[in-house]
């Protein structure tokens, strides 16, 4: 059974690779990233020549068809392990052609990637495929991988409070905003983010790609739920009584739960 799915994935795969390959005109930057046939950094002068340099790795990082063929149809035979040979199809081109481009560029990014081979296991599976909307090609090709991993978190966790933190001035101008969209970062999430420090803009950017929602004036009504978050500020600001912490709340919309299900995982839905 492990070879026949072997060969029903690869072949999915390849194939939609192949067509994709003699449909989509070659983009003309691979030529630009081979300082080795292009002297223009010998010829432009030094900064040129730094920059050749800074490129050339890009050669390596971008993936041909083949090479994403091979890479998927390995990893589709361990998502669909489990699903009958019957219930595996051909994945929808609208969603399986998409993913293999954004692949070129994305592959070496192993969450980014993970999201596109699930989405694709879940369109060659009968029993998930009604999961995986093409539109959520799009929404991975809008996140960057930590922000990819937030979604992930925030996608399991039942209770996810977030506060917008202020500074009160005098009466005549009211208060200033400090900070927004903060919320408590667990060690085994922190440990995992780059850039900590784009943890609201991330909250931002999932939420205008419609995966999440900030309800305005919503809270969680036991304020229990915001101690732990609330003294961690406090005691970042020294307990400053001019500090004026609002408290939010996110949930997770329909787009995002569904793009939970096609993308987060290749399971079949309960």
């Amino acid at each position: 059974m492990s070879e026949e799915l072997n060969d029903l994935a690869k072949s999915a795969a390849q194939g939609v690779a192949e067509g994709l390959s003699k449909q989509i005109v070659p983009p003309v930057y691979p030529d630009l990233l081979k300082p080795a046939t292009q002297q223009v950094g010998k010829a432009l002068g030094t900064l040129a020549g730094v920059i050749n340099v800074a490129l050339s790795p890009l050669q390596a990082m971008v993936w041909g068809y083949e090479r994403i063929g091979d890479w998927l149809a390995e990893n589709l035979e361990e998502k669909l392990k489990g699903v009958s040979p019957d219930d595996i199809q051909t994945p929808n081109p609208a969603v399986a052609g998409p993913s293999l481009e954004a692949l070129r560029f994305t592959a070496n990014d192993v969450n980014l990637r993970e999201l596109y081979a699930n989405l694709i296991a879940n369109a060659m599976n009968k029993n998930s495929s009604q999961l995986a909307h093409p539109g959520f090609v799009e929404i991975i090709k809008n996140l960057s991988t930590d922000e990819a991993i937030i979604f992930d978190f925030l996608a399991s966790s039942i209770i996810n409070p977030l506060v917008d933190v202020s500074i009160e001035l005098d009466q005549d101008r009211g208060q200033h905003l400090l900070e927004s969209n903060l919320m408590i970062i667990p060690p085994e999430l922190d440990e995992k983010l780059d850039f900590r420090l784009n943890l609201s803009a991330a909250i931002v950017n999932l939420s205008r790609l419609g995966l999440i929602e900030i309800p305005s004036g919503m809270a969680y009504t036991k304020k229990s739920n915001y101690d732990t978050l609330k003294s961690q500020i406090m005691s970042r600001y020294n307990n400053r009584s001019d500090i004026i912490i609002e408290e939010k709340m996110l949930i997770m919309t329909d787009f995002g739960k569904q793009f939970k299900l096609a993308c987060l995982s290749n399971t079949e839905p309960a």
